[in-house]
């Protein structure tokens, strides 16, 4: 045997065919295997060579010599299938003469277009793989985005070809990408430079300014896409931040009657990056203004384009990134018109191809992004609702797809989801199941891929866990889940330092940490090293006032650092923390009256002043009254407030409510114990 595959296809699908030839010769062939041989060929450190005829065959006569030559010299046949393929006597001829000469064993057929035994115009299997030679099994990979996928598809034809499971190679591949991605973190810097001198070059040489174009604009593609994707799994927001600019640079440069479709979603993509990059940075109204360019050069192209689902897909999820920006500075009914935009979107979508596994999930977003509106406001029926289908989508797909983990990390985030309405029900018993599945099944997610994103979502799986512990008592697993979380925060900090996304959370787990140590036998050492996180805290906060997620980080890291001073018996210590974020807490209320999250942040703060102070009990009590969705949530806090404006009566029944719900807060305990009179 000279070639380890002859590769057969119809010459219309012939890009197909050269990207393919080029993925299996540059795949590297596992350590181990190296050295064993396969249908008569020693493996070496690559698969090569393989055949592929490059010019067209005549339009008569049987198939050339040197092809029959080639077919009996090859240890394997890959047919790529598409109706093209199906329709090509060449093709079928090939398969019917290797199969004579060396069985079926060695056939792998790749799936590209069409739908196998179809029978009809879209069937994409050529004669002889639809049962004219006897014994042979088809389907070796399928390339199709809603299938196997380009890099799944031609794993599974390598791993035919070196006789080994697909799990061998799919590992190896995965250890590829993580070399390959540091590196082009490295080198990615040059090529956003190279980028920009060969747009300049374009617009300066007019000759061959067509040429130029074309070139940038496939690169600034790859950064935009493959090499975004990458950087994004080492966590490299530095060079993501320098690709991104480099392509609005590119674009700024460019003449506007040069800007056609093409280059307009390049510019769009190049924008909704830089607002992603933005929002990590600390930079939130520059965000909100790329992601709402990013949206309106997307609307323009619809327009354009109404037929292009691939142009509503892209739509879709610059209406989401823009509402994303609003919620997070709590402009929660700008938030709203776009993800219900989103949703009618993903919905389009859906109904244009409702078998497309990225249209379901996309419509399975949407609804987990109206469940967290929801549970912020206080409307738990809406919530529910929208958390239980979107599950049933996550988890459809989940199963349709076992080795997916990013599927899996999908259905926890829902299960996290749901254990927020259970909470907000104050139900912690119930709450718990779904808190404990979530940060499991996360840490499942992460040991596979290590993905940076996926990490720090189980890091903020760990703390929610956390906290319904310390709700439920368990104290030693709350301090356990919290150190874990903070270890996650470890390594992201390692591995992007400039990302302040990660650091806001990484210095809000210190400080909650410390609060737990208050109620263990290290209770009088708590806080001490927590300072400086609190300082660095208010720091980033202050830099991105718009961002009303890290101002509340910053709120609930004061106030925890608050109550272990007052519980110390140092009440001017904890004034000091309480005058410092109170008026980001009043910012953040004011802002959105409805949200959850700011409320019982106000609440707490009223509890704290009034036991440092002797005030801010009545006013916030009476709040809290007139609101029955937020008294719903924070029983705990309604009780204090009772206790400390001298309602012991409904203190007390509130106090039975919460031991029927198994709340049993150390933290409430104590405060429970300086409120009584």
């Amino acid at each position: 045997m000279h070639y380890w595959a002859y590769l057969s296809y119809s010459h219309a699908d012939e890009r197909h065919a050269r990207w393919l030839h080029r993925r299996i010769e540059s795949f590297r062939v596992p350590r181990p295997l190296r050295g064993t041989r396969v249908a008569g060929l020693a493996l070496g450190d690559r698969l090569r060579p393989l055949f592929r005829d490059r010019d067209e065959l005549s339009s008569s006569g049987d198939l050339q010599l040197s092809l029959e030559r080639a077919l009996s010299d090859s240890g394997a046949l890959i047919v790529l299938c598409s109706p093209a393929a199906a329709a090509s006597r060449w093709v079928n001829q090939e398969i019917e003469l290797f199969v004579a000469e060396h069985g079926t064993r060695r056939v792998f057929a790749v799936i590209i277009d069409g739908e196998p035994n179809s029978g009809d115009e879209r069937e994409c299997f050529p004669p002889a793989l639809r049962g004219a030679v006897d014994g042979l099994e088809p389907i070796a990979g399928d390339l199709r985005r809603h299938a196997d996928g380009r890099r799944d598809g031609s794993l599974k034809v390598i791993a035919g070809l070196l006789g080994v499971g697909f799990d061998v190679v799919k590992r190896r591949d995965a250890q590829r990408r993580q070399r390959t991605a540091l590196g082009l973190a490295a080198a990615a810097s040059i090529v956003a430079a190279a980028t920009t001198v060969m747009a300049v070059y374009a617009v300066q040489q007019r000759d061959i300014a067509q040429l130029r174009r074309a070139q940038a604009e496939d690169l600034i593609g790859f950064m935009l896409g493959d090499l975004h994707t990458r950087l994004r799994e080492v966590g490299r927001l530095d060079v993501l931040d320098a690709v991104g600019n480099q392509a609005e640079a590119y674009f700024a440069s460019l003449p506007a009657e040069e800007v056609n479709d093409h280059a307009l979603e390049k510019q769009a993509l190049a924008l909704r990056q830089i607002g992603e990059v933005r929002l990590q940075q600390g930079q939130h109204a520059a965000a909100e203004r790329a992601f709402a360019t990013s949206l309106l050069q997307f609307q323009t192209l619809a327009g354009r384009n109404p037929a292009s689902t691939g142009v509503l897909f892209k739509r879709a999820q610059a209406e989401f990134w823009l509402g994303t920006s609003h919620y997070r500075a709590l402009e929660l009914d700008r938030a709203r018109p776009l993800w219900e935009r989103y949703a009618q979107s993903a919905g389009e979508l859906v109904t244009l191809d409702p078998d497309n596994p990225d249209y379901r999930l996309e419509q399975a977003y949407a609804m987990s992004n109206l469940g967290s509106l929801a549970v912020d406001q206080g409307d738990l029926v809406a919530a529910e609702s929208a958390f239980t289908g979107a599950g049933l989508i996550f988890t459809e797909l989940a199963d349709a797809a076992p080795d997916d983990p990013n599927l899996r990390f999908e259905v926890a985030a829902n299960d996290s989801w749901l254990a927020a309405v259970r909470e907000a029900r104050f139900d912690w018993r119930a709450a718990a199941e779904y808190r404990r599945a979530a940060a499991d099944a996360h840490a499942e997610v992460t040991a596979v891929t290590g993905h940076p994103f996926h990490r720090r979502i189980e890091a903020e799986a760990w703390i929610k866990r956390a906290r319904m512990e310390f709700a439920l008592g368990q104290v030693a697993a709350a301090l356990d889940s919290q150190s874990r979380a903070i270890g996650l925060y470890d390594v992201l900090a390692e591995g992007d330092a400039e990302n302040l996304e990660w650091r806001v959370h990484w210095l809000s787990a210190r400080i909650r940490l410390a609060l737990l140590r208050r109620f263990t036998d290290q209770g009088d050492l708590a806080g001490e090293d927590s300072t400086a996180d609190f300082e660095q805290l208010l720091a980033i906060a202050a830099g991105d006032p718009g961002n009303s997620m890290w101002t509340g980080q910053a709120v609930a890291a004061g106030l925890d650092l608050a109550t272990i001073r007052l519980l110390r018996g140092d009440p001017g210590n904890a004034g000091a923390f309480l005058l410092r974020i109170a008026s980001m807490a009043q910012a953040n209320l004011d802002a959105a009256p409805g949200d959850n999250i700011s409320a019982r942040h106000y609440y707490r703060l009223a509890v704290l002043r009034q036991l440092v102070d002797g005030e801010g009990a009545a006013e916030a009590a009476a709040r809290l009254a007139e609101r029955p969705r937020q008294q719903q949530a924070n029983p705990h806090l309604a009780a204090l407030l009772a206790r400390l404006v001298g309602d012991r009566e409904t203190a007390d029944e509130l106090d039975e409510q919460l031991l029927q719900a198994g709340f049993i807060s150390p933290q409430y305990q104590a405060l429970s114990a300086l409120a009584a009179p």
